[in-house]
């Protein structure tokens, strides 16, 4: 549920019964006509079909302001649907909420805007019923469900299933996290993937048309643009889409293929990102527009990319093609490549992991060294540049393999992982400076060895402070709540529990 709700929100719930009745989110209700028991979990997996919760004007489209004369279609009955309000409205019809009396649920209705008296427009007709077949087509648990569709001349219309809003509406309000937004892409590509399997290409693919309910799942929708990929059946009917997001070959009225969709995709994906889309089509002419497009370029807003994969930037020049970046091959590469770039899920680690942890790599890169050199030097004569060499090559081996792995004995131990801000594993270069850091207490310590054994006073002096200042810091660092080491803060790192299986 909500976390804004409170114990005394109550949603009007209508029973299969047919009895409607407020119903309390945190505790559930029962019905006094049938004596049924409401549950908060049936409350919250069914909330869209079930339940007249808030307000829905966010559903359909880039312009669904609430108009404010009186709607004619407003308590109609068309077939066993009655029509309870409008959700929005786009260029070929409307989306209003309605009740299905045949099964006691609400559902979407969509219908092409016409009064009662007017004939509705072959060509829009043929739209609505293209879409209807097409989506139906698709069944996939992120493709929105067409319930019924309605030949019937005068007042053509289908309906599906009612969902809570359109990304469209989130993204006018920012940017989303960008797990939100990986989410949406893997979502989203499994749809497009099972359309392509069936020969559909979407055509229309926006924020608009991706719809969310209650739990969050996005779900492809407005499938009136849709075609098959096979080109005998793509008659020439000109430049079809929402601009913005058309690739310069769907501008140059080229056939739909995956390509279309997956560029679109990538446009779609840049705007969820960081709240604009990377470039606005001004020109007056589909001639402008190719124009603008061979000068598109991805530069994000100042300060936005810090939480963001560094690989996340090359998907998206692949989904538009720039740079000269080979697309992919198909939605499973893809696919492979959104989940290898979705952030982390693992906890934080606590304090008293990372302390041991920090501690096991102290006492295992102090036994190593001074173990394997003291085995050397037993056997050598001292030179003291001899004696460095020999504790320098054991150390710096040690290191790069825990570079190289990004893990350590102490983390492998506590079950830990090392990741950047993004929820990825740090660049090779950032592992090998954090770890040189990490155990710069040992070297702090080695130095002093040596200085003092030279009979340096103000160097062992010095040293000696910088070693206590650093080492009590890190403690201090690990053991406060919230807190992160020095190497942490200044290399944008972070230690997380290790999932199973990772």
């Amino acid at each position: 549920m909500d976390e804004t709700l409170t114990d005394e929100t109550k949603v009007k719930y209508r029973c299969p019964c047919g009895n409607e009745f407020l119903v309390p989110v945190r505790t559930g209700g029962q019905c006094v006509v049938c004596q049924r028991r409401v549950s908060p979990c049936a409350l919250e997996e069914l909330i869209s079909s079930t339940v007249s919760f808030f307000d829905h004007s966010t559903f359909l489209s880039d312009s669904n302001s609430r108009v404010s004369e009186p709607d004619p279609w407003i308590g109609r009955q068309l077939g066993h649907f009655e029509i309870v309000e409008r959700l929005g409205g786009g260029g070929m019809g409307a989306v209003y909420r309605a009740l299905d009396r045949s099964l006691q649920r609400y559902v979407a209705v969509k219908l092409i805007r016409t009064s009662a008296d007017q004939r509705p427009e072959d060509r829009k007709v043929k739209a609505l019923l293209q879409e209807a077949v097409a989506q139906a087509r698709v069944h996939h648990p992120n493709v929105v469900t067409i319930y019924y569709v309605s030949h019937e001349q005068q007042t053509p219309f289908l309906a599906m299933e009612l969902m809570n809003g359109s990304l469209a509406s989130n993204t006018r309000r920012g940017p989303l996290p960008f797990a939100a937004v990986m989410d949406t892409a893997i979502q989203v590509t499994e749809a497009l993937k099972a359309s392509y399997h069936l020969d559909v290409v979407h055509g229309d693919i926006k924020p608009s048309n991706l719809l969310f309910d209650r739990l969050g799942t996005v779900k492809l929708s407005d499938f009136g643009l849709a075609r098959r990929i096979d080109l005998e059946e793509n008659e020439d009917t000109g430049l079809r889409g929402t601009p913005n997001y058309l690739s310069p070959a769907a501008l140059a009225g080229e056939p739909p293929s995956i390509r279309t969709d997956m560029y679109a995709l990538g446009i779609t994906l840049y705007e969820l990102t960081f709240g604009t889309p990377p470039q606005n089509l001004t020109g007056k002419n589909v001639a402008a527009w190719i124009t603008e497009r061979k000068k598109l370029a991805l530069r994000p807003p100042d300060g936005t990319t810090e939480h963001i994969p560094r690989n996340f930037l090359p998907i998206l020049e692949r989904l538009l093609e720039l740079n000269d970046q080979p697309g992919f091959r198909d939605y499973d590469e893809l696919l492979q490549n959104l989940v290898n770039v979705r952030p982390s899920t693992e906890l934080p680690a606590g304090r008293l992991p990372r302390l041991v942890a920090w501690a096991v790599d102290q006492v295992a890169i102090a036994t190593i060294v001074v173990g394997l050199a003291t085995a050397a030097l037993s056997r050598l004569p001292f030179q003291l540049g001899l004696w460095w060499t020999v504790f320098l090559v054991p150390a710096l081996v040690y290191g790069g393999m825990c570079s190289r792995f990004g893990t350590s004995l102490g983390y492998f131990a506590m079950q830990l992982r090392l990741l950047d801000y993004s929820g990825q594993l740090p660049m090779s270069k950032v592992r090998v400076i954090r770890e040189t850091l990490r155990t710069l207490i040992f070297w702090l310590f080695l130095s002093f060895v040596v200085a003092l054994d030279a009979r340096q006073d103000s160097v062992v002096y010095v040293l000696a402070g910088f070693f206590w200042t650093i080492f009590f810091i890190d403690i201090a660092a690990i053991m406060l709540p919230g807190s992160a080491c020095l190497h942490d803060r200044f290399l944008k790192t972070r230690v997380v529990l290790r999932r199973a299986g990772r």
